[in-house]
């Protein structure tokens, strides 16, 4: 395995985003047990509710898992209690995976436990800010990624600049990464991981709403664009989604009145137009019109696949493109695969 796997604990150094709505326990442990790096999201949620999640994971596997949260939605305080009841809860080192630059009093508390950490961000001004936190990883967030967005340039440029100001810390790429042919390539510059979202919506352990799914199988990367219309729950930040009448229109056309309901932990939630929030399996209503989060990896999915598959493709693609075998990654065997050391 290379450095950064070896830190995360991971096989191969394929990392699942943390996406709410969609990466709950079933997909974060299929990811894990597939040995890439399962991520279980866990957004606004209290710390009574995170401890669940997190006992739900360490019963469904016994591998290493991240959990992702987002300091920019909560306050220092709160973040800091979401990162104290995934403490008080784990029985073995998990990582971390923050959506944007975390507190200090957060990474503090992380690097006392011995667990690892990773930092998305948009811009080499904030890997530089990052890097002060000594993660294990920064995550590159680049404009073909899907979901909210943390920057402005489009992957590519994003990693060619980064690569000459990363200090020496590990660098995961994310943003239209549709399979292990394109990692390989940003390998070869210098990338040691990736973060994969859409491929991973598209799975059967997503918690996506059947429609979502549906509508990812007959898109492609020119039926996404960035918008920032669905801003209801999380207001300031620009997003790739799926077209629908609601970017096609201009902001704020139609009238903010709910449009379907979503349930969680048994309780009924509506849903307003122009709400952050994905459809997922618990969501009713006018889902043409909701969020459906969507990258130009979008071209990388031909089936609804279990997660394992996902992985396992991803890999046997990245090793395809060696014809001899490489220190960390798979080698192919009739005994199946194995890893090289």
């Amino acid at each position: 395995m290379n450095e950064l796997a070896r830190r995360l604990g991971i096989d191969f150094p394929l990392v699942q985003a943390g996406m709410g709505g969609v990466a709950g326990v079933a997909l974060a442990a299929a990811v894990a047990e597939a040995g890439a790096g399962g991520v279980l999201a866990l957004y606004r949620s209290r710390p009574d509710t995170i401890a669940a999640c997190v006992r739900q994971m360490l019963a469904r596997t016994s591998r290493p898992f991240g959990v992702n949260l987002i300091p920019e939605l909560m306050d220092p305080g709160a973040l800091l209690e979401q990162v104290r009841a995934v403490l008080d809860a784990v029985t073995r080192p998990v990582f971390f995976v923050f959506y944007g630059l975390p507190t200090t009093a957060a990474t503090t508390a992380i690097a006392r436990s011995g667990c690892e950490l990773l930092i998305m961000v948009g811009s080499v001004a904030e890997l530089r800010t990052a890097r002060k936190h000594e993660p294990a990883g920064v995550i590159l967030q680049g404009t073909e990624a899907g979901g909210h967005l943390l920057g402005r340039q489009p992957l590519e440029r994003l990693v060619a600049e980064a690569l000459a100001a990363s200090g020496g810390v590990d660098l995961l790429a994310a943003g239209g990464i549709g399979g292990g042919h394109a990692f390989r390539t940003l390998y070869n510059e210098g990338v040691a991981g990736c973060v994969c979202g859409t491929l991973f919506v598209a799975t059967h352990e997503s918690l996506a709403h059947a429609d979502y799914k549906q509508r990812l199988l007959d898109s492609g990367p020119e039926d996404t664009e960035i918008t920032s219309v669905f801003e209801v729950g999380w207001p300031g930040r620009r997003h790739r989604v799926l077209r629908n009448r609601l970017t096609a229109a201009a902001p704020g056309a139609f009238p903010t009145t709910f449009i379907g309901f979503t349930n969680v932990a048994g309780v009924r939630h509506p849903v307003p137009r122009y709400s952050a929030a994905i459809p997922s399996e618990h969501t009713e209503g006018r889902i043409d019109e909701m969020a459906m989060y969507c990258g130009h990896s979008v071209r990388g999915v031909t089936a609804i696949v279990p997660a394992r598959q996902r992985v396992e493709t991803f890999v046997a693609e990245f090793r395809g493109c060696f014809p001899e075998a490489l220190p960390g990654f798979p080698v192919q065997s009739d005994g199946g695969t194995r890893w090289t050391s």
